[in-house]
């Protein structure tokens, strides 16, 4: 497990990455998270050193994965 990486984001708290099963999960500023299954390492990555993690988020993971509250 990687994290929780607190990120510099107005609507996002915080991620964390499950290496073996390729999970996700983000946690917002509203207190609810949600798990993306089968998101790359690289995707984690990129979100965590985006200038802008939210936009990132959106554009990358939002639209291309379900997420399921947790």
């Amino acid at each position: 497990m990687i994290g929780p990486v607190f990120v510099d984001s107005s609507n996002i708290h915080s991620v964390s990455y499950e290496d073996n099963e390729s999970v996700l999960t983000v946690t917002f500023k509203n207190g609810d998270s949600y798990e993306y299954q089968g998101v790359d390492k690289g995707l984690f990555q990129g979100l965590i050193h985006a200038a802008s993690p939210g936009s990132y988020f959106h554009q990358n993971i939002k639209r291309s994965f379900n997420g399921e509250k947790v």
